[in-house]
């Protein structure tokens, strides 16, 4: 079979075909620069948005860190109280110092034997970024800081849950009344489970901030206000026992260099 022969010359053909290849390579390389740079610019934001949310829970847990010698002493007095017990319990509600000055209307209906600070620890802003396929196009170094920092958000979240529905059960101790040995052991061992929540709690931020120092953070000044403003409403609140020195301590490698010691 005979093929046909460009009208042209093949020459021409060639050279027609070429161009035509070359215009398609062309867009196809536009087109994936253009995505390149749209994924690179959505990273960026993903990550001051994981940045903001790991930032806000540092300050949530820092909160919780400077409070821990006021809650640490509550569960080690209960304990005290109800490991001497015989039978009579004289109710035993944890009344804050600084709730004396509160108006009644501000104050739980059951009062609680123990609490701690309820703050949430939201993730998200994580999970949105893993649904969206965005770690796909970040450094191994910072998926992995970033799983990991938002697996003690998530670790912090379910210890929060946990132990607030645990202080709940515990407010029967908050009314006077008759403790056997069964409530005696109940009640010991839902102390035991807050203190080791506690104590796990605070492991978790040690780690979450160890992280957050790894992918560069640095507190806002809108985080420090923030973070200082539950300081001082805790210290109002509890006293003396608020240890403001550890939670700068804890947030001293995310702090900007010349930050105030507010």
């Amino acid at each position: 079979m005979k093929i046909p022969r460009p009208r042209d010359g093949w020459r021409v053909f060639a050279g027609e075909v070429g161009v035509i290849v070359l215009g398609v390579l062309i867009a196809l390389l536009a087109q994936q620069v253009a995505e390149e740079w749209q994924w690179r610019q959505t990273v960026v934001r993903t990550k001051a948005d994981l940045d903001g949310q790991l930032s806000w829970s540092i300050v949530q847990v820092t909160e919780r860190n400077a409070v821990d010698h006021c809650l640490t002493q509550r569960l080690a007095d209960l304990a005290a109280k109800v490991a001497a017990s015989e039978g009579r319990w004289i109710g035993d509600p944890y009344v804050l110092p600084g709730e004396t000055k509160a108006p009644r209307s501000g104050r739980d209906t059951i009062p609680p034997a123990y609490r701690a600070p309820g703050r949430p620890y939201p993730d998200d802003v994580w999970q949105q970024a893993k649904a969206a396929g965005v770690l796909t196009h970040m450094s191994p170094i910072d998926i992995e800081n970033y799983t990991y920092g938002f697996a003690n958000v998530h670790d912090l979240a379910e210890r929060t849950e946990v132990e607030g529905q645990l202080s709940s059960e515990l407010s029967f101790l908050s009314f006077d009344l008759t403790l056997n040995s069964s409530d005696r052991v109940l009640a010991l061992s839902m102390i035991s489970r807050l203190d080791r929540l506690n104590g796990s709690a605070l492991r978790s931020a040690e780690s979450l901030v160890g992280y957050a120092e790894s992918l560069g953070i640095i507190l806002s000044a809108a985080n420090e206000k923030e973070l200082f403003e539950y300081l001082d409403s805790q210290r109002e609140l509890r006293g003396p026992c608020v240890n403001r020195e550890a939670a700068l301590k804890m947030i001293a490698p995310l702090r900007a260099p010349g930050a105030s010691r507010s």
